[in-house]
């Protein structure tokens, strides 16, 4: 039996601070959300699956700001195209919803 408690620790903590801090939307196009959160956390929500759709929600890691901040908007066009590939591999740093 798979322990999913540490995931499930984890995506209440991302559930909190999504809720509980002002938030500035700094990219929006159709399906792909960027957010920055009173603590500096960047946080990508992808619009992903093409009959039941669902939303993958998760914070940058430091490499990805990096991009983010050398290649501007177009890194996270790139960034949302490899979330629809592989949205469960990026659930997993966040969450789905």
């Amino acid at each position: 039996m798979k322990d999913t408690s540490a995931k499930d620790d984890s995506e209440d903590d991302l559930l909190k601070k999504l809720h509980s801090q002002n938030r500035t939307v700094l990219f929006h196009e159709y399906g792909t959300q960027l957010r920055v959160l009173s603590d500096d956390t960047m946080i990508l929500n992808v619009l992903c699956g093409r009959i039941m759709q669902y939303g993958v929600e998760f914070p940058l890691s430091d490499h990805e700001r990096q991009q983010y901040k050398l290649q501007g908007d177009d890194y996270l066009r790139t960034l949302a195209a490899r979330v629809l590939n592989s949205p469960d591999t990026y659930a997993l740093r966040g969450r789905k919803c």
